[in-house]
């Protein structure tokens, strides 16, 4: 179903069907935890995945830069910060040596979000489950928006879809499956 039937549709066309706070808990339920550094890569998967089939339509509000680990959403972060308050999400600490990682766990008991979009959410867990976080930023450094764009400025995933529709590029998901 897709979410102009599903009613979920509010707004135009370019507006995301979801908030990134449901994709985030979207993928704490399909995962038995998640650290913030393989969030940022399946959301980032996801999102092109769900703009190409869509025309260009985000699923989400977060926008990309190229960092020195892969494709890197500030969005992602702040909204990881915002949930750390949600009685659904559990957020541990992990201290080794002098680094500090946080482990996401999900306790959602019911996420009201478009079936194509937890459909999505689940073929992307599928894709991935397999590779290791390393690999998963490796193959977001190798994607066509990483390569076009400078370090730091914002992904234009338009440029990425019309090199899509070009022939220019194949999409990038392909190398993963």
């Amino acid at each position: 179903m897709s979410v102009e039937e599903s009613g979920s549709d509010v707004g135009s066309d370019k507006d995301p069907p979801v908030s990134l706070q449901e994709v985030i808990k979207a993928f704490l339920q399909t995962h038995q935890f998640l650290h913030q550094y393989r969030l940022q890569k399946l959301i980032y998967l996801a999102e092109l995945m769900y703009r190409e089939k869509h025309e260009g339509r985000p699923l989400t509000e977060a926008e990309y830069k190229p960092y020195m680990y892969g494709a890197y959403s500030e969005d992602v972060d702040d909204t990881l910060s915002e949930l750390r308050g949600d009685p659904e999400v559990k957020a541990e600490n992990q201290h080794r040596y002098r680094n500090s990682k946080t482990t996401y766990k999900g306790e959602i008991e019911d996420l009201d979000i478009p079936s194509d979009v937890e459909d999505l959410v689940e073929v992307v867990t599928n894709m991935t489950r397999r590779m290791s976080s390393d690999d998963l930023a490796q193959w977001s450094k190798s994607t066509y928006l990483f390569d076009e764009t400078d370090y730091n400025d914002e992904m234009e995933f338009e440029k990425y879809l019309s090199a899509i529709r070009e022939g220019e590029v194949e999409p990038d998901w392909k190398k993963i499956s």
